[in-house]
């Protein structure tokens, strides 16, 4: 069989390789001054050393390297510490292993080669052995971290001198490259001017299309998300890539001779099995496919590639996962735990967090973005939220409690008292000394899985909580429905594009009107004949009831019952209370027995005062009244006897 990428290979764009120029390599020596030029780096001098750590850290001597080699290996680390994508820190707390590699280099190189004059693999290979040879090669290495649950966890990471080699390697090529970024296997959304909130988080601002390089994906992928950059965030099109890359794997292991146009919809069918043997969530799956039909109907119609034209994913794989969807909220024994432990969470800062996030229900996102006088306050005292929802992109202005307006304040107290001033930030990292960059959400949430795992919170039904934020957005929704709130003021509140997000916290909202119903019929219910009514399921199950329940039953439910009559019947026609007593849609039970007593005395009082005036009229209108009264009351008093 042939080699699968060579199968896969169509038209691609020529094979570029970086080359060392010496106008590029001028501007790295005019760059490097000062402390920077010299040969031996001690951390105690080091321009970007934070005095108010302890430790040093170990000097870096780079005598011994290569002249051309040792210029590209300062820049690297300049650029990175000048940029904070390093600390100094980084840098000299692993001095050892960045003179290990420049030992390395002084025995394997020659005076006048650069990194890029060999490929990468070439270079590691080498450094490898030697450091095999030398006894100091420790594979992988294990690194801490935390799981979903809050459970620690270890993993495998690569040994450091080869991480840290392949980091300088990777600076040097890029810094040679003088292509066109969109020419690039890999892009930085950072050089092509997008600049949302995720575009200095993490990786997300880098794409990568290594992996596609040598196929028919390449072209069509790279067009695909160059279409896509202007019109979604930066973290939607990291993720868009990564469903492409997924669908990339399942056809070079089950279909490596495909060719675009041979793709159908038992190619589809396929890797829909394909992924049901992942493991993922059915979140993932859903957006995988997602994905995918965006980027073959893209291809389609903006011609990046030859497909076909025809439908390969129907919406309804994606409307039922929707209809299924659940608000994941956290309940109310859970928050009570959380509360009473928040605590002894070291980091003040998460702890304000979490109270800001659990009363607000913002995207995690906004809040780590929020500008730092976000309060306000109107004429009456009244304290708001300003922050910008991303989804809408718009400012909005929400009202807030104390607890939360004391939060802010205390969190703005901290900023003040930071020694870098000038932070926009309400949650500012303080990670870096000059790049001013809002907090990353992991270290919250890993502190709040941390937490729940140490203490061993759990749900109502024993099992232990697995928290993501999301989870406090969805339980504000949640809350505010079941207090009343109608759901377009949910809905600009939390800053849905549409009434379908906002319907979902509605499901849980029927099942608090289900509690509503039932409590009625916890006793005895009767009609107005005393006739004992059993509680329909229709009712339960039915939204529209639910609704009618909500905005009629419970407002009628304060004198002698409440009323059933359909909504199809239309609005009541019947003038006062007291016609319901004669009214086949009247319910009640024996909570109400005390206002039916009152009633029955006045009804007997008016027809004795009737009878004895000869007022026929109202003989004939209460005596009915009269008699259905005593049958409700008799049958409610027999129920109160029996329980």
């Amino acid at each position: 069989m042939k080699n699968t990428n060579q199968q896969l290979k169509q038209s691609q764009a020529p094979q570029y390789t970086v080359q060392w120029s010496e106008k590029k390599y001028l501007e790295m020596i005019c760059q490097l001054t000062g402390y920077w030029e010299q040969d031996l780096w001690h951390p105690r001098e080091n321009p970007f050393r934070d005095k108010t750590k302890k430790g040093l850290g170990a000097c870096i001597y780079f005598e011994r390297c290569p002249l051309k080699i040792k210029t590209e290996i300062k820049y690297a680390c300049y650029y990175k510490l000048s940029n904070e994508e390093w600390s100094w820190t980084t840098l000299h707390y692993n001095g050892s292993k960045y003179n290990r590699i420049i030992e390395w280099l002084s025995q394997s190189v020659f005076n006048n080669e650069s990194l890029i004059d060999r490929p990468l693999n070439d270079w590691l290979l080498s450094l490898r052995s030697y450091l095999v040879e030398k006894g100091k090669f420790f594979g992988k290495t294990r690194v801490r971290g935390v799981k979903k649950n809050g459970e620690p966890k270890e993993y495998d990471a690569q040994d450091s001198c080869i991480y840290k080699f392949t980091q300088i390697y990777d600076k040097i090529q890029n810094f040679y490259d003088e292509r066109d970024e969109y020419e690039k296997d890999i892009w930085d959304m950072r050089k092509l001017g997008f600049t949302d909130k995720y575009v200095n988080s993490s990786r997300q601002h880098i794409l990568n299309f290594t992996l596609l390089k040598n196929s028919w994906f390449y072209n069509p992928t790279q067009r695909f998300i160059k279409y896509k950059m202007p019109l979604v965030s930066s973290s939607t099109c990291y993720s868009k890539l990564l469903a492409i890359k997924t669908f990339y794997e399942f056809i070079i292991k089950n279909y490596p001779n495909i060719k675009p146009d041979d793709i159908n919809r038992q190619t589809i069918l396929d890797y829909l099995g394909y992924l049901n043997t992942l493991e993922i969530t059915r979140g993932y799956y859903h957006k995988l496919i997602a994905d995918l039909k965006d980027f073959l109907e893209i291809c389609y119609r903006e011609n990046c590639v030859s497909i076909t034209g025809n439908q390969l994913i129907y919406d309804f794989y994606l409307h039922k996962y929707k209809s299924n969807y659940k608000p994941d909220y956290i309940p109310e024994e859970v928050i009570k735990q959380i509360n009473q432990s928040l605590h002894e969470i070291k980091n003040p800062v998460y702890r304000r967090f979490f109270t800001i996030l659990i009363n607000c229900g913002m995207r995690i996102s906004e809040l780590c973005n929020i500008r730092y006088d976000c309060i306000q306050q109107d004429g009456h005292d009244g304290l708001f939220l300003r922050y910008y929802q991303f989804k809408l992109k718009k400012e909005v202005t929400i009202p807030i409690s104390i607890e939360v307006a004391n939060a802010i304040k205390e969190q703005q107290v901290f900023v003040k008292s930071l020694a870098h001033k000038g932070y926009p930030y309400l949650f500012p990292s303080t990670k870096y000394k000059k790049r001013i960059k809002a907090m990353c959400a992991k270290g919250f949430c890993d502190a709040i899985r941390e937490l729940i795992y140490k203490k061993d919170i759990r749900d109502i039904n024993g099992n232990i909580w697995l928290f993501h934020s999301h989870q406090c957005r969805h339980t504000v929704g949640t809350s505010m429905i079941n207090n009343g709130v109608p759901q377009h003021i949910v809905q600009r509140y939390l800053g849905h594009e549409s009434p379908t997000m906002t319907q979902v916290y509605a499901h849980v909202h029927d099942q608090t009107m289900r509690k509503e119903i039932e409590k009625y019929y916890e006793s005895k219910v009767v009609n107005f004949q005393g006739e004992t009514t059993e509680l329909e399921e229709a009712v339960l199950s039915s939204n529209d009831d639910l609704e009618w329940f909500k905005k009629n039953v419970q407002a009628r439910a304060l004198e002698h019952g409440y009323c059933a009559r359909p909504k199809v019947l239309g609005d009541c026609d019947i003038s006062g209370f007291d016609g319901c007593y004669n009214c086949p849609h009247w319910r009640t039970n024996k909570n109400f027995l005390p206002v039916l007593k009152d009633t029955l005395e006045r009804t007997n009082k008016v027809l004795q005062k009737a009878q004895s005036l000869g007022w026929q009229l109202q003989i004939n209108k209460n005596t009915p009244l009269k008699d259905n009264l005593e049958k409700v009351i008799k049958a409610l008093e027999e129920d109160e006897k029996q329980n």
